[in-house]
């Protein structure tokens, strides 16, 4: 989207600022690989208010580059566009939200606009960071009138003065005619060729109530500034968003410093103004937050039917013990593929907590059996493991070989599902280690302590005696 006032013209050019990225991309891939293919076609179309480029990549089995991969380098080949409003490079069928997007936010609109220009000038600081824009939308020039202290003595009114100019310009009604059944306005107005320029309003009089006209410059001051089209409003008070995109998965590094380095000495510079995270980032801590009190209840609930069923408080916590490391083997899986932790990366964490909780349950329940055959603990726990290895290790394996196709699957319909997928797959794999090594280690070291503590109390009885 380009601002207002953007010639025709310019919008022309930055079309074919982003035809000759898209022939350079593909020139680059060309040059790499001679067989190689990145676009099958493209259409783009200028208009005044906006410039649309939409490319159809090559099947990603022949393509050199991921989606996301030539969306960033397309990116960069466009370069800067000082007169795009948002200027966005989507590699998904929904669109590419920001990376980054902030709500700056202060009662004072002048306070509020120097904020987000010292803020904005921090972000340009970060390499990574391309693309930024606000939702403060300037308008073309407005004219605006200040009215002078020596119109009080002419008993002028800045309404009145106003409506004289109204009149001027857009006209005063002064007349219906009737005709065809409808009623047809008769306005008087200046000539066209004297309101189609500003200039004339240095010729124009305005009538004082004795009678006299005086030019409109000497009652008042005449000054020319961007007008705003939209004021937005958070938490009750005047808010503007800044967006950016970035080129480097850093975001969470850009946070960081701007939380430790740049945005105490910004609040203290603009008293009053306060920063979130909106977009994404809102989305995502409030999810972390809403599903974090679900969990507990979820965790508390299956332990307490655990709790119930086993007859013990120890060995429910065994079987939900998995858990952390199914999470813990999600993220791993997340940093070996390279991708964000996102909301749906936790829907797979749930599903992975599933099957390794299932795993973990038949392994203590099939120990119970043994043990109230009147095995040892150790004996016990070792004839469990190695009736349920087999069970438990196709279970995960099959899981495991399963996913691994739409995980490596490089088409935009996948990329929707991998997060979920990089979380179970990961998960899975991590708890079975965990089912067949840990657990059992922990039955047994628990065991080691009952027997210890029993021990120590007929020792103390018998001293006692």
């Amino acid at each position: 989207d380009l601002r207002e006032g953007t010639s025709f013209q310019r919008a022309l050019a930055i079309l074919e600022q982003m035809q000759e990225a898209q022939r350079q991309l593909v020139l680059e891939v060309e040059a790499a690989t001679p067989d190689g293919k990145i676009i099958e076609n493209w259409y783009t179309r200028s208009r005044k208010d906006s410039v649309i480029a939409i490319v159809k990549l090559a099947p990603p089995e022949i393509r050199l580059l991921s989606a996301k991969e030539a969306a960033l380098r397309l990116q960069k080949l466009i370069g800067d566009i000082p007169e795009a409003k948002s200027f966005t490079v989507s590699y998904t069928f929904g669109g590419s939200p920001p990376d980054l997007q902030f709500s700056i936010r202060h009662q004072d609109l002048d306070v509020l606009q120097l904020a987000v220009e010292d803020f904005t000038q921090q972000l340009k600081q970060y390499p990574a960071v391309n693309y930024i824009s606000t939702s403060i939308e300037a308008a073309k020039q407005e004219v605006l009138f200040e009215l002078k202290p020596q119109a009080e003595k002419l008993q002028l009114s800045l309404a009145a003065v106003m409506r004289q100019v109204r009149q001027s310009f857009h006209g005063e009604e002064v007349q219906r005619l009737p005709r065809e059944g409808k009623d047809v306005k008769v306005m008087l107005r200046y000539p066209k060729e004297l309101r189609t320029s500003l200039e004339n309003l240095n010729q124009l009089r305005i009538r004082t109530e004795d009678g006299r006209q005086i030019p409109l410059g000497s009652v008042v001051n005449i000054t020319f500034q961007p007008g705003l089209k939209q004021i937005d409003h958070r938490d009750g008070k005047r808010s503007i968003e800044i967006r950016g995109y970035l080129s480097e998965p850093v975001r969470d590094d850009i946070l960081k410093d701007l939380k430790d380095n740049y945005i105490p000495n910004w609040e203290q510079r603009y008293f009053g103004v306060k920063s979130t995270l909106t977009g994404g980032a809102e989305e995502q801590q409030e999810f972390i937050q809403e599903i974090g009190t679900l969990v507990m209840l979820a965790l508390f609930g299956m332990f307490a039917l655990l709790a119930v069923a086993f007859k013990s408080y120890a060995q429910p916590i065994l079987i939900l013990i998995a858990i952390p490391f199914a999470a813990l083997g999600a993220f791993i899986g997340h940093l070996i593929n390279d991708m964000p932790v996102g909301i749906y990366s936790y829907f797979g964490i749930v599903a992975a907590s599933g099957i390794v909780i299932n795993d973990n349950l038949v392994l203590i329940d099939a120990y119970n059996r043994l043990k109230r055959s009147g095995k040892d603990t150790i004996e016990a726990i070792y004839s469990a493991a190695v009736s349920r290895f087999r069970p438990i290790l196709v279970t995960s394996l099959t899981t495991f070989i399963g996913l691994i196709p739409m995980m490596l699957e490089r088409s935009t319909q996948a990329a929707f599902l991998q997060p979920i997928v990089v979380s179970l797959t990961y998960g899975v794999v991590m708890a079975f280690f965990v089912t067949l090594f840990l657990v059992p280690s922990l039955i047994v070291v628990g065991a080691k302590i009952t027997f210890y503590r029993q021990k120590l109390q007929h020792k103390l009885t018998l001293a006692s005696v």
